[in-house]
C-alpha cells in the first residue's frame, strides 16, 4: 500500500472511531446496529487493517445514521461531521423512503486515454439516490475512458447489480468486473478456456497508423474467473438533474 493510501485510511479511520464515540456506541453495539453478525469489520476498519467497504457505507446509510452524520465529512473529512448544528442522538424519520448506494468516482487515473477506463479499485466516493427508477442497483460507478462508447461516454454514470453467483454470466452482457487491482466495464463473453471469461469493449476504432496500424484500439482480454472479486450487471446509465434529487434513465 503506496503512503498516501495509507495517509487516507488512517483518516478516514479515525472519522470513523469519532463517529462512533459521538454516537456512545462501542465497537461491538455499532457492529450490530449495522447489522454485522460479528464486529470484526468494524474493528478492522479502527485498526486501519481494511478501509471501509460499499457494504459498510450501504449498511450505515439503511441504519439512519447518514440523517445525522455529514457523509461528505465521512469520506473526505471536508465541512462539519454533523448534517445540522442542533446534534441529536435520535434518529429522525425519513419522509420518504430513499434508495440510496456508493458510487464510485475515480475522477485520476493514470496511463493513456485508451486504457483509463481500468480504474483502480477504490472507496466510494458518495452515496447517490436513485430514486424509484433502480430499486435493485446495489451501486454505482462514473465511466472512465471511452473504450465502451457509444454505449457508455467517458463521465456518465451506470446503475449496477451485484451478482452473488458468479457462475451465472449472461452472455452479451455488460458488467462491471472488479479484481484486486482493476474495476472495469466491459460486454463478457464466452472465452475458449472455460476458466475464464473474454472482456469485450464496445468501440470499435482501430490504429490509423504505425506498427499496430489496423488492429484495434481496445482488444479483448481474458480474465480469470479465479481473479474477480466482485461482479455487477449493468443495469443502465442514468442522469442527475442538478436542480432536484431526481436521477432519470438514459438508456
Amino acid at each position: 500500500m503506496s503512503k498516501e493510501k495509507e495517509e487516507k485510511l488512517a483518516e478516514i479511520s479515525a472519522r470513523i472511531t469519532k463517529v462512533i464515540a459521538y454516537l456512545g456506541e462501542t465497537a461491538n453495539s455499532f457492529a450490530t446496529k449495522l447489522g454485522y453478525q460479528r464486529a470484526q469489520t468494524i474493528y478492522d476498519i479502527q485498526k486501519k487493517k481494511s478501509a471501509p467497504s460499499y457494504d459498510f457505507f450501504q449498511r450505515f446509510t439503511i441504519a439512519g445514521y447518514s440523517a445525522i452524520i455529514n457523509f461528505d465529512w465521512l469520506l473526505t473529512g471536508e465541512g462539519n461531521m454533523l448534517r445540522s448544528e442542533e446534534p441529536s442522538h435520535s434518529l429522525p424519520v425519513p419522509e420518504k423512503k430513499r434508495h440510496l448506494i456508493p458510487l464510485f468516482d475515480v475522477t485520476t487515473i493514470g496511463g493513456r486515454q485508451y486504457d483509463a477506463d481500468m480504474a483502480a479499485v477504490s472507496t466510494p466516493s458518495e452515496m447517490i439516490d436513485t430514486g424509484d427508477w433502480f430499486q435493485d442497483a446495489t451501486a454505482a460507478m462514473r465511466v472512465q475512458g471511452d473504450s465502451m462508447s457509444p454505449e457508455y461516454k467517458s463521465g456518465s454514470i451506470v446503475a449496477l447489480r451485484q451478482i452473488n453467483d458468479q457462475r451465472i454470466i449472461m452472455y452479451g452482457e455488460d458488467y462491471v468486473v472488479e479484481t484486486d487491482e482493476i474495476r472495469v466495464i466491459k460486454r463478457l463473453q464466452r472465452a475458449d478456456d472455460p476458466s475464464y471469461l473474454m472482456a469485450c469493449s464496445v468501440n470499435q476504432d482501430q490504429w490509423e497508423s504505425g506498427p499496430m496500424k489496423g488492429h484495434l484500439i481496445h482488444e479483448p482480454f481474458e480474465i480469470p474467473r479465479s481473479s474477480i472479486r466482485r461482479l455487477f450487471l449493468v443495469l443502465g446509465e442514468v442522469r442527475r438533474n442538478h436542480s432536484c434529487n431526481i436521477i432519470d434513465v438514459v438508456k
